[in-house]
């Protein structure tokens, strides 16, 4: 009777022990495809379509990719894609997740049993071996294990939400840089287009005060608007570079990657959004709102694990068993402790005090993207609409100014210089033009990355209209 009690002891222990390690089996297979999937699904949520099919995947694939984007001039879409593809970011920001899911199936795993077993030498020789075996287990950790899992799985998806605004940030970089190297590149063109003016201009009043036609101030200040030419070329040039290199950080480029150009006429005017309820659409949409209630929730949940454990004795079960060298003894014990006096209550007011801290800046965070969001209408249609008078007004006018200069001086109504100064002021009409297109397609790429939940960083706004239209001072004359 009693052999066949220890067996059925021996077969519910093992038993046990085979349910646990089975049910913690899955915890070792690789979950990288799993986040990254969860990441596309946020984004495919928020109607980003496009970005989640561009997220790096596999190796082989993503190589040719590239080295098909970087084959042909860059497009915005193609510059976008390109960044997520390659740029080392959104690589880093998907394989952090691994943290916050590796301490979910941390927190997700039953505790182990432990095992003592110790054998006794007797001192008389006609005394057999004995021996006995011991095994306990923490049920108590065993009952909080799904209050444990749960705040971890608020963890995750917290870090879920923040990963997904971490690779949004990076498409929108990459938006914004691409718009500025073109525009930058564009403008520098038309720098090199004024200094052949201003070279011309300087070569006639040279030839004219050769033959004592011009006075020595209208040399002079013929060639100081030279070398204002040149000088705006340099700098022209030290900007468009310092565009490309930052359009190449964000698309993640190094080496021979760098040789890359950009399509022609890349810089257009957007379309303004048909966008309803934009404000409510934001707050829906936003990522960084859902990482707070996330972890707002996480907290809760660490809350009730802390107050339940406070409360819960310290429950230990085990069952041992002694062998004289003849038979075994059997028996099992109960262990607990009593929570009297420390029932985790610092531990739980610090949960309760961080989830209500969380959800306070839920509402701050929401204030704050509602006045994002008229900033950004108000800024986009007030580039759109100096892009439209630029386009409409501004340069048709030079355009037929500098037609009918050409048709009196065809007519030796007016000087060569008065033609020439035509033609320069339609370059910094043009050069205006491309800068508030740049402007607009910023205004439009921020309005697009809140509609899609990230909280972009607007900054001031207003340093590059200021400077593009002290820039144009000639092109107003």
């Amino acid at each position: 009777m009693r052999n066949t009690t220890m067996n059925r002891m021996k077969r519910s222990v093992a038993g046990v022990l085979v349910g646990l390690l089975l049910a913690t089996t899955s915890a070792q297979a690789s979950v990288s495809s799993e986040e990254h999937a969860a990441v596309a699904s946020l984004l495919r949520d928020r109607g980003q379509h496009a970005v989640s099919t561009s997220l790096p995947h596999r190796q082989q694939s993503e190589d040719a990719e590239i080295s098909r984007l970087l084959g042909q001039p860059l497009t915005s879409e193609s510059a976008v894609r390109l960044a997520l593809l390659n740029h080392r970011g959104v690589r880093a920001a998907l394989v952090s997740l691994g943290v916050p899911r590796g301490q979910l199936t941390q927190d997700s795993l039953p505790p182990n049993p432990e095992v003592e077993v110790s054998v006794r030498v007797p001192h008389g020789s006609e005394q057999p071996l004995q021996a006995e075996i011991g095994v306990d287990y923490e049920v108590s950790a065993l009952i909080l294990l799904p209050l444990r899992r749960s705040a971890a799985q608020s963890a995750l998806f917290s870090a879920r939400q923040r990963v997904a605004s971490e690779i949004l940030d990076i498409a929108y970089r990459a938006r914004l840089a691409f718009y500025e190297a073109a525009a930058r590149l564009e403008q520098l063109t038309l720098r090199r287009q004024a200094l052949k003016v201003a070279e011309a201009a300087y070569a006639v009043r040279q030839e004219l005060s050769r033959v004592g036609n011009v006075v020595v101030l209208d040399l002079e200040q013929e060639r100081v608007a030279m070398e204002s030419a040149r000088l705006g070329v340099a700098e022209a040039a030290l900007v468009a570079q310092e565009a490309r290199e930052r359009l190449c950080a964000a698309l993640g480029l190094v080496g021979t990657q760098t040789a890359w150009s950009i399509a022609p006429q890349a810089l257009i005017a957007p379309k303004e959004p048909d966008v309803q309820d934009a404000e409510q659409r934001v707050i829906e949409a936003s990522l960084e709102m859902a990482e707070l209630r996330s972890q707002a929730m996480a907290a809760e949940q660490r809350a009730r694990l802390y107050r339940t454990s406070g409360v819960l004795p310290h429950l230990g079960v085990g069952f041992h068993g002694e062998h004289d060298g003849a038979s075994w003894e059997l028996g099992g014990h109960l262990s607990l402790s009593l929570p009297l006096f420390n029932q985790g209550q610092g531990r739980v007011a610090l949960a309760r005090a961080e989830s209500s801290s969380l959800r306070e800046r839920v509402l701050v965070v929401e204030a704050a993207l509602r006045a994002r969001v008229r900033t950004v209408q108000a800024r986009l249609a007030l580039h759109l609409s100096r892009a439209r008078i630029l386009r409409e007004g501004l340069l048709p006018a030079r355009e037929r100014a500098l037609k009918e200069m050409q048709l009196q001086y065809n007519g030796m109504q007016v000087s060569v210089f008065q033609l020439l100064e035509s033609q320069r002021q339609l370059f910094d009409a043009q050069a205006v033009y491309l800068d508030a297109l740049r402007e607009s397609q910023a205004a439009r790429a921020a309005l697009d990355v809140l509609l899609a939940g990230h909280s972009v960083d607007l900054g001031s706004g207003s340093a590059g209209f200021r400077s593009s239209v002290s820039s144009s001072g000639g092109a107003a004359h």
